[in-house]
C-alpha cells in the first residue's frame, strides 16, 4: 500500500484548519481532518486521481477537493505522495 507524508507546511495548514473549525465545533474539526487524511490515503493509493490546476502552482500538481478545501499532492517515485498543503477553496 502506498503511503503519504505531510510536509511541515501541510501539517501547519491542517493544524490551523482544525483550530479554525474547532472554534465552533471540536467534533466537526475532528471529522474534517479525518476526512482529509482518508482522502490523502486514497490519493496515495491512486495518484492518477485528482485534477491539475496550473493557476494554483508553478508546476502541474494534482489537486483533490475535500469539502471546501483543496489538497495538493507532490508525487514521488517511491509510489507514495507528499502533500504540500491544504487550502480553503
Amino acid at each position: 500500500m502506498s503511503e503519504f507524508l505531510l510536509s511541515p507546511a501541510a501539517r501547519l495548514d491542517l493544524l490551523d484548519l482544525w483550530e479554525y473549525i474547532a472554534r465552533d465545533s471540536v467534533e466537526a474539526a475532528d471529522r474534517v481532518i479525518a476526512k482529509i487524511h482518508s482522502e490523502m490515503r486514497e490519493l496515495a493509493r491512486q495518484p492518477g486521481l485528482g485534477h491539475f490546476r496550473r493557476d494554483l502552482a508553478d508546476e502541474p500538481l494534482p489537486f483533490w477537493r475535500v469539502y471546501t478545501y483543496l489538497a495538493a499532492m507532490i508525487l514521488r517515485t517511491c509510489g507514495g505522495g507528499s502533500f504540500s498543503g491544504c487550502r480553503r477553496k
